[in-house]
């Protein structure tokens, strides 16, 4: 299959202008029933869309347009090579998104079938909001300034059972849909994150009623500008410890371990817990910067070292 190249004219010329043209036929491909093929044009434009964004970023922090193309070559970087370079950790939620969206565009044939668009929707719809809020931290405009709006790609159904999608779609496919099925509900389950995959309790509506939903990209004046509104939650119930009062919960419940803020600060580099704010176990404020905690970070780490008393040990050497 090929894929849309970059465009050293358009790059050069007008850096964020052809991201946005990609990212706003992507969405508007995605929301035409009637074209066959949407899911994987989507997964197409909208990756092409991060192609360019990506490159545009490149271009900007070396101000040299030389920058996005390998070294003594016409070919311009890949977008997994452009990933890697504006999102350098491998476990960040925006990039490991990005990467499973181009897995399915690389693997369209097996993937991207209608029985599995109730799971990758919600895959999409995090790749859309991510989009959105590195464009117009990037550029400072409002992505939606022309009058566009965009609508929800959250289908409300279940997926197909996988012994249904063998008997339509055969053995091989079913086998590659359930490696990847496992792959990206475990990473689902590890970042645990909006900014991954929607969950299924996140309802996305386009309405002037915001308590109608837990993100929502409402009207704004005259129905012109999209907005995107996300629905507030008191972080004091939900994440109510700073991380010395976590420390003392754990320590408390596990007088043995010898519980200290830098085993516990290992804990969570090792595993990732500062890469999802907003996740069950950890959130953060910015202004001023400060890390909190839930009751179920608190429970987890306990259930852990009660399982393996060597595992605060393991993180602590890890991290040291």
């Amino acid at each position: 299959m090929m894929f849309p190249t970059t465009s050293r004219v358009s790059l050069r010329t007008c850096p964020m202008k052809a991201p946005r043209s990609s990212f706003t036929v992507a969405i508007e491909s995605y929301n035409r029933p009637s074209l066959h093929n949407r899911v994987e044009v989507f997964t197409i434009l909208i990756t092409n869309a991060w192609e360019l964004l990506l490159k545009a970023e490149i271009i900007k922090a070396s101000d040299n347009i030389d920058a996005i193309f390998y070294k003594d070559s016409d070919r311009s970087l890949a977008i997994r090579d452009a990933l890697k370079q504006r999102i350098p950790k491998e476990n960040d939620p925006v990039r490991k998104n990005l990467e499973k969206v181009c897995d399915l565009r690389d693997n369209a044939v097996h993937l991207l079938i209608p029985e599995l668009q109730a799971h990758w929707s919600r895959l999409f719809q995090a790749n859309v909001l991510n989009f959105i809020t590195r464009y117009e931290d990037a550029t400072g405009e409002n992505l939606f300034n022309s009058g566009r709006g965009m609508l929800s790609l959250i289908v409300d159904r279940e997926a197909a059972e996988l012994a249904t999608i063998k008997l339509k779609f055969g053995e091989a496919s079913a086998e590659t849909v359930e490696l990847f099925l496992q792959r990206f509900l475990a990473d689902e389950e590890e970042l645990d994150t909006p900014n991954f995959a929607i969950p299924v309790d996140y309802r996305l509506v386009l309405t002037k009623a915001n308590q109608q939903g837990d993100i929502v990209l409402s009207h704004g004046e005259g129905g012109r500008r999209a907005i995107k509104v996300v629905q507030s939650r008191n972080i004091d119930k939900t994440h109510p410890h700073l991380m010395m009062e976590a420390v003392e919960l754990i320590g408390e419940r596990l007088p043995e371990h010898h519980v200290t803020r830098p085993r516990v600060t290992a804990i969570c580099e090792k595993h990732h817990i500062y890469n999802s704010p907003g996740s069950k176990y950890y959130d953060e404020i910015q202004k001023p910067f400060t890390r909190r905690f839930s009751d179920t970070f608190v429970d987890w780490v306990v259930e852990k070292a009660s399982e393996d008393t060597e595992w605060i040990e393991r993180a602590w050497d890890w991290y040291s």
